[in-house]
This record gives C-alpha cells, structure tokens and sequence, in this order.
C-alpha cells in the first residue's frame, strides 16, 4: 500500500475517533426536528415547533437529559420529498444526529422512512400516519393516528350520524391523498357503492373551481375534501363562491386559524375527526399549562401542538435511558404503555402507530 494511502487511512481514522469522542462527551443532547415552516404544510409546521420548543424548555428547566440540555436541531422540509431528504442529510451526516422528531406530512416522511431505516436513526413522525404503500420501518413511531383510521371514522360518522346517502371526495394528489382515496374506495364498496366521484387537486393550489363545480354536479350529497389547512381554505372560499349546496366533511388538518378564518361568512359547517380531549385528562392537564404560557391559544388547538410536544417528550424518556443505542431506544418506546400524551393516552402498536382504540371525537367547524 502506498504511504499517501496509508496517512489517508490514519487521517479518517483519527477523525473518527475525534468525532465519537465529542459525541459522547457534547456537553448537550441533540434531536434533529424535520418540520414544514414551507410549503403547503407551514401553518400546521408553526404549531409543531411550538410544541417542540415547549417540550425542549420544560426538559431544560427540570434538568436536561442525564444532566445535559436537550438541544433541537431544526430544519424546514417544506412538506417536499426531496427537500425533506436533503435537511436529514444535512443533520444525520454533518451533524451526526441518530434522533428525530417528523416529518409532519406524508410526502416529506415517506422517501425519508428509506434513508433513516438504512441509517438505523429513530424517528418519532407528527403528522397522521401513512400505513399503505411504504410502510413504518422498525425504528419508526407515530404519535397520531393513521390518515386511513380517521378516514374510516368520518365517513361512518357521515353516514350514521348525516344521514349521508353518497360521498364524492376531493383529495390532494399525494401520499396523504393516496391513502384517504384507498380508504374511500373500500369504504364505498362496503355500502354497495359502486359508481362514485373522485376529483383531485395539486399541492399548493390556488384554483379548484373545476373540481368543485364537477362535485356540485354530481349525484352525492356529502364530499369529503383531504388536504392541508391552505387547501381548506381555498376549497371553502371557491365552493362558497361557486354556491356548492352538500354536506361536508374533512380531516383533522382543517383544524388551524387561517381555515377558521377562510370559513367564517361561507355557510358551511365542516365536520371532522380529532384526538378525544374530552375523554383525556392528560390532554386537558397539557393545554391548561400550555395556555398559560400563550394565552392566544384556542380550547380547540390543532393537535401538531401537542404531537410536535409528546415526540421531543418521549425522545427524551428513551435516551435518558439507552443514550445513542436507537436499538435500545426503539425497544424502550415499543414497550410504552397507555402515555399520558398532549392529545391522549398513547400506546404503540406492533409497527410504530398508535393504537386505533384511541378514542375519536367528531367536532365541527362553523361562523369561523
């Protein structure tokens, strides 16, 4: 071997050595946040990292980690594959984090599932979980129920409780989009629906008239519309506009102030399925304390507040006790039972989500 060669090889060595050793003795614990402050996610990205840096400053007050300050590295992953795959490079490579609190959505968690399962890193996602297609690796958790079970229940609720007698859906065109059609479909075969409409809308639009006036031509009286809150709003500014006369239903993200807001003065009253508080004392416990710091914050507040909380939260509780073996940490999380979260009890199932006999209470969004 030649000598360079040699030098080369000591030099990486050396640098590795270094690099383990400041790992072990940082001063700090260090968790990477993937959240959208971005894109079409970046209203419900905002009240993620409030939870996050609630989470981080009550752990700091009451002493840290072992000792040592929790410290969050955050980066914006706009709610895009790509962009979400670059800031997890850029803090598992540069900045040698094995620890993860997101992504929020589906399309930012999805492609980054594959580099942190070759990376053996731990994530905690905070957005509703994905369960179709690419599936939640062995060191993945999600702190909210899946896209596909709260689907399930607004469309039951729809019919049981709206006299629904037809369902059309209007779905953003992505992952998060993808699994709500499955649900749809498998959920219109269970009624004997075998003729239903199905119209879809690109990430950050700004146009849905086409697809609201086919929704308004149709032979439903129900559609469930699936997107992010800027989607929402869009949505119910058009459809008010366009004179839609049909129930409607949603998903959890319409729950955030600039759709309270693009709702006020339409008409419409939306229902959609939310993370029981009434049921949950814990929940209850974390708002009233929270208020207190931000007063500004509403009884119904979106529940990226306290997803963003409870995944710093439990990151936490697994590496006070197993450091920075993710092996170990993934066996002390899987082993969590009944968690008093900040939007329930959280127990995880056999892959990562939370289980679906969490309880789910339908609210309704009206007059703003």
């Amino acid at each position: 071997m030649k000598k360079t060669n040699i030098i080369i090889i000591i030099l990486i060595a050396s640098v590795a050595v270094c690099a383990s050793f400041y790992i072990k003795n940082r001063d700090t614990v260090r968790i990477g946040v993937l959240v959208p402050l971005s894109g079409p996610g970046a209203t419900l990205g905002q009240w993620m990292q409030k939870g996050v840096n609630a989470a981080q400053e009550e752990i700091n007050a009451n002493g840290g980690i072992n000792g040592k300050k929790l410290e969050l590295v955050i980066q914006d992953d706009g709610c895009v594959g790509a962009t979400a795959i670059a800031a997890y490079r850029n803090i598992h490579d540069v900045k040698s984090i094995k620890y993860f609190v997101g992504p929020l959505c589906a399309a930012a968690r999805v492609p980054v599932l594959k580099s942190s399962e070759a990376d053996h890193t731990l994530l905690i996602t905070t957005g509703l979980a994905v369960t179709y297609g690419q599936d939640t690796t062995a060191q993945t958790f999600n702190v909210l129920p899946s896209v596909s079970y709260i689907t399930e229940k607004i469309l039951k609720y729809a019919y049981a409780s709206l006299d629904s007698k037809k369902i059309s859906l209007l779905s953003l065109d992505d992952e998060y989009g993808k699994e709500t059609d499955t649900v749809f479909v498998e959920k219109m075969k269970e009624q004997g629906v075998t003729k239903y409409n199905i119209e879809k809308f690109n990430k950050g639009t700004s146009d849905m008239r086409t697809q609201i006036i086919k929704l308004s031509k149709d032979d439903s009286d129900t559609v469930l519309v699936a997107g992010f809150t800027a989607d929402y709003a869009v949505f119910m500014k058009q459809a008010a506009q366009i004179g839609l006369n049909k129930k409607i239903i949603a998903l959890s993200p319409i729950q955030a102030p600039d759709a309270a807001n693009a709702n006020k003065g339409t008409g419409f009253t939306i229902y959609y399925p939310h993370p029981s508080s009434v049921d949950s004392s814990s929940a209850k416990e974390f708002l009233a304390e929270y208020k207190q710091k931000d007063p500004s914050v509403s009884e119904m507040s979106p529940v990226y507040l306290g997803s963003g909380y409870d995944a710093v939260k439990l990151l936490a509780i697994a590496i006070s006790k197993c450091g920075d073996d993710t092996t170990c940490s993934t066996k002390q999380l899987a082993s969590l039972s009944d968690y008093p979260g900040a939007n329930g009890s959280i127990t995880f199932g056999d892959k990562g989500n939370v289980n679906s006999s969490e309880s789910i209470e339908i609210r309704k969004l009206e007059n703003g």
